[in-house]
């Protein structure tokens, strides 16, 4: 599998990012533009996609099938008033994954043309699934994690911390939850996500 990470954003007529976040639109709206996408692309059957929400202006796109490598330049330029990147393949071996990766973006320009504020979509981070050790394993720790954001959630996951189930989403739940197991763990991953919000947004 190749996966890389999406925001919604918006652009501009002449194609320049005016919003990297797309205003952090809803997450429902969010779930409903991935299905519109998905009941409407057109690719090479010899490659299976997958385009999930995340949460708020971010999704998550996944390819799946033979030949595929991750080795793709971000689309996104990080910065306002300039186009997104092309696709660029950085290793001649993904440029199969280079080329599936235009076209989906070729389709998802047109689908997203009548919707405002979230009409582009910016990737980044492309990767190539490689399994990793346990903290556990290679640190003979007992990890548990502590947060909201689906994606560090999803991290956590990836290096076999034990993801806390919890309601609600403040700061005060989270360090409620910490203090129920700290007896029952030996290291503790805290993200607190409003942090991160406010700095993007220049607050």
């Amino acid at each position: 599998d190749v996966a890389a990470r999406i925001n919604f954003a918006t652009v501009e007529d002449e194609g320049r990012i005016t919003d990297r976040r797309a205003g952090r639109i809803r997450t429902e709206l969010n779930a409903r533009l991935c299905r519109k996408i998905k009941e409407r692309l057109s690719l090479s059957p010899e490659v299976e996609l997958f385009l999930e929400p995340e949460k708020e202006h971010r999704a998550v796109l996944i390819l799946r099938g033979d030949g595929l490598y991750g080795d793709i330049e971000d689309t996104d330029p990080q910065q306002l008033g300039v186009k997104p990147h092309p696709v660029v393949a950085t290793d001649p071996r993904s440029e199969k994954t280079a080329q599936v990766v235009r076209e989906f973006m070729g389709q998802v320009k047109e689908i997203l043309a009548d919707e405002y504020p979230a009409n582009m979509m910016l990737l980044r981070g492309f990767d190539k699934y490689q399994p990793l050790k346990s903290m556990e394993k290679r640190f003979g720790l007992r990890a548990l994690a502590i947060a909201v954001y689906p994606m560090y959630r999803g991290v956590a996951r990836l290096v076999g911390m034990e993801v806390a189930e919890f309601a609600g989403e403040d700061i005060e739940t989270e360090f409620r939850v910490l203090q129920d197991n700290f007896s029952q763990y030996d290291f503790f991953y805290v993200h607190i996500k409003k942090t991160d919000t406010y700095g993007e947004d220049g607050n």
